[in-house]
């Protein structure tokens, strides 16, 4: 109640300025009903302001000692919601993710349109990723030294076996295609032809970044996982998954049964940086209709020499996954 007589006061003030400059006010310390609906509106705006202040605080906070350009941390905010999100979205969708005012979304977002880092659909009017990021991570792929340096590994694996070689890196919860060698032979399934894709661990080759965790590790992730159904063959079930990866570890490999993709095989081995610690994989796609059971157990014997002269060149020898595997 006295939050509102005082908030009164003040309006009553204000009201009286506005009428004369030179006639002395005189303030109702109790205020009419109406004065009071007035009153509570006043307070609730301002409070309104008030917590819109804050988070506009919040968000320009930055790490002790950096100096940043707000426009351009808003923009690559604005991008990484788009690159993490599955579906297209709208402005206003964007915006609130960012905490931005629509106006200044569409700026930044329409500038990054013209770049070609965000596309447009012309029906639904929503945003999405644009190619030009790819040309970006293209570029970055040509320059990463540990690429360059597995790359005749890959290549002289293709050359053995007849199939597609891929090169993936985990990151958080996914694997990411860095490489791939692609084989000319016919009937060849192209698996994560595109660069920079993401799939989850769960599905393939990501296994094997599974089977490397320790117990605890291992559970965190497994709960932060949702087991999304891509296929039939996809495993959804966490204990027939906690037993998959007991598999992996007592072989030194993972096979991927169709889990991702309908008519892919693939077969998996580690790969070692310093410490144990498995930062990669390589693997051999294979078409479901020529693959046997011979056939998979032959591939899975050259992928992991293949993953053992590689893991040489980065520092390692003798992987912790499945030494007796190996």
């Amino acid at each position: 109640m006295i939050a509102l007589i005082v908030g009164n006061a003040f309006y009553n003030v204000k009201l009286a300025k506005t009428k004369t400059r030179t006639k002395r006010l005189k303030i109702n310390p109790f205020p009419a009903k109406s004065q009071l609906r007035i009153c509570v509106k006043n307070v609730f705006q301002l409070a309104e302001r008030w917590e819109y202040l804050l988070k506009k605080s919040e968000r320009r906070k930055k790490p002790s000692g950096a100096k940043t350009i707000q426009s351009v941390e808003r923009a690559f905010a604005l991008l990484e919601t788009l690159s993490e999100s599955e579906q297209p979205l709208g402005l206003g969708e964007v915006a609130a993710a960012v905490g931005l005012h629509d106006s200044t979304a569409f700026h930044l977002i329409n500038t990054m349109v013209q770049r070609g880092y965000v596309q447009q659909d012309p029906e639904s009017r929503k945003y999405r990723c644009g190619f030009r990021i790819l040309d970006l991570a293209g570029n970055m792929l040509d320059h990463l030294e540990i690429r360059n340096v597995i790359r005749p590994y890959l290549e002289e694996l293709m050359q053995k076996t007849g199939e597609t070689v891929n090169l993936v890196f985990f990151e958080k919860r996914e694997a990411i295609h860095i490489d791939q060698v692609q084989t000319d032979q016919k009937g060849t399934v192209r698996v994560l032809a595109s660069l920079g894709s993401r799939v989850p661990l769960y599905t393939g080759v990501g296994k094997v970044y599974l089977a490397s965790m320790q117990k605890d590790q291992l559970e965190q992730v497994l709960n932060d996982l949702h087991l999304t159904r891509f296929t039939k063959n996809t495993i959804t079930d966490r204990k027939k998954l906690e037993a998959e990866i007991e598999k992996v570890r007592a072989k030194g490999y993972a096979v991927n049964r169709e889990e991702r993709e309908e008519g892919a095989f693939c077969i998996g081995a580690p790969l070692f940086g310093e410490g144990d610690h498995v930062f990669a994989a390589v693997s051999i796609s294979v078409p479901a209709h020529r693959i046997t059971e011979e056939r998979i157990k032959a591939l899975a014997v050259q992928v992991m020499a293949a993953s053992r002269e590689i893991s040489k060149q980065v520092g390692i020898f003798l992987p912790l996954v499945s030494r007796k595997a190996y």
